[in-house]
């Protein structure tokens, strides 16, 4: 499994490299009135409207600085997730992504796995978890009233 790793309130995180569009750095994001929780605004990317996820927001982390945009595609939604810095790519075998334990991931369903690699862990993020139907349709809606605005 390839992974795309990056660093979020001194954790690493890893997603699935087939769910990455793209890697930004940090964008102008325009904010838009009643969006949804966590969601910091859009920016006009790759000819399209691209919400931007405040990870930071979503985990309950204090303030940081924020280096990178990962875009991902989530269940038909394009998606940017603002993350503290993108380290690397890596390349694991099977054997190396364990399950998370029960107990740690409570009532999210989008850290699955852990993934092992020299000597640290590196917690999974499962992006189509990510957003629940509420959100997801939230931001599709959000993305169509903008578009119209054009």
């Amino acid at each position: 499994m390839q992974i795309l790793t990056f660093v979020l309130n001194n954790i690493e995180f890893g997603i699935s490299v087939s769910d990455v569009s793209s890697i930004e750095t940090t964008m102008n994001i325009t904010p838009v009135p009643a969006a949804p929780d966590h969601v910091k605004g859009i920016v006009w990317l790759h000819e399209k409207l691209i919400p931007i996820y405040s990870l930071v927001s979503k985990f309950g982390y204090p303030d940081q600085k924020i280096l990178n945009t990962v875009v991902i595609e989530a269940d038909g939604v394009n998606l940017g997730l603002e993350v503290g810095e993108v380290k690397e790519i890596l390349e694991l075998p099977d054997k190396q992504i364990i399950p998370m334990p029960l107990i740690m991931k409570g009532t999210q369903n989008f850290f699955n796995d852990v993934a092992s690699s020299n000597k640290k862990l590196i917690v999974l993020l499962t992006v189509e978890n990510l957003l629940n139907e509420a959100e997801r349709e939230e931001l599709k809606r959000v993305i169509e009233e903008n578009k119209n605005d054009d």
